[in-house]
C-alpha cells in the first residue's frame, strides 16, 4: 500500500468539500437564504437540455392547439347537418340540414297528395300512386346522400386529428434524436443508470481524482514524473 502523504490528504479533502452541502443563495427578488429556483435542464442526459424541453412543449402546445381547431370545426359540422354530439337529431335546431330537407320532403309530398286528390287519382294504385312512388325514391336518394356528406365531414375530422397527432409523435422523435446525436457529438451523454444513481457521477469523479493521484505518487516514489 502507498503510505498516506499530503497529496493524497488534500485529494481526501476535496472529496469531503464535494460531498459537503452547498450553500443556499437568495433567489432573485426573494429573502436571503430562500432556494434558488431549480434549473429544468439539472439532471439530463442531454446538452442544454431546456432548449430540448423547449421545443417538445412546444409540439405538444401545437398538438392542442390543432385539437381545439378540431373541436370548433367538429361543432360547426354538426351545427350545419342539425346533429348533437351523440348522433341524435337536434331538437333546438330548426335550421340544420336535416331539418330542412326533412320539412321541405314533407311539404313535397303533401302537395302531390293533394294534387292527386284534387284531381280525382286519390288512392295508392295509378297516376297518384306513380308520382308518389317517384317522389319517394328521389326523397330516398336525397337523404343518402345527406347521409355520405355528414359521414366524409366527420371522416375529415378523424383523419385531421391523427395527422395531428403524428405531427406531434414525429415532432418528438425528431427532438429526441437530435438531442441525443448532439450529446454524442459533444461528449455529454449521461448514462442512464446515472440518472437514476445521483450519486454516481460524484463518486466516479472522486474514483478518477484518487487514481491519478495514487498513479503520480507512484511515479514519484519509483522517480518517475
Amino acid at each position: 500500500m502507498i503510505p498516506h502523504s499530503p497529496l493524497l490528504r488534500g485529494v481526501s479533502k476535496t472529496i469531503r468539500n464535494r460531498h459537503a452541502p452547498l450553500p443556499q443563495t437568495a433567489a432573485p427578488g426573494g429573502a436571503q437564504g430562500s432556494p434558488a429556483q431549480p434549473n429544468p435542464a439539472q439532471g439530463s442526459s442531454i446538452p442544454g437540455a431546456g432548449i430540448y424541453a423547449q421545443k417538445q412543449a412546444q409540439a405538444e402546445q401545437a398538438y392542442q392547439n390543432a385539437l381545439v381547431q378540431i373541436n370548433q370545426r367538429r361543432q360547426g359540422v354538426l351545427r350545419d347537418y342539425g346533429f348533437t354530439e351523440d348522433g341524435r337529431v337536434d331538437p333546438h335546431n330548426q335550421y340544420g340540414a336535416y331539418q330542412q330537407m326533412t320539412r321541405d320532403q314533407a311539404m313535397t309530398s303533401g302537395s302531390v297528395e293533394e294534387q292527386a286528390r284534387s284531381r280525382g287519382f286519390a288512392g295508392i294504385g295509378g297516376l297518384a300512386g306513380r308520382q308518389l312512388s317517384n317522389l319517394q325514391f328521389d326523397q330516398g336518394g336525397e337523404r343518402l346522400k345527406l347521409q355520405q356528406g355528414y359521414g366524409d365531414a366527420l371522416l375529415d375530422l378523424t383523419n385531421a386529428k391523427t395527422q395531428a397527432e403524428w405531427t406531434k409523435n414525429s415532432s418528438m422523435l425528431d427532438i429526441q434524436q437530435q438531442a441525443l446525436y448532439d450529446a454524442i457529438q459533444q461528449q455529454n451523454f449521461m448514462p442512464a443508470a446515472a440518472q437514476t444513481d445521483p450519486a454516481m457521477p460524484t463518486r466516479n469523479m472522486a474514483r478518477n481524482t484518487v487514481t491519478k493521484a495514487m498513479v503520480k505518487a507512484t511515479k514519484k516514489k519509483k522517480g518517475g514524473r
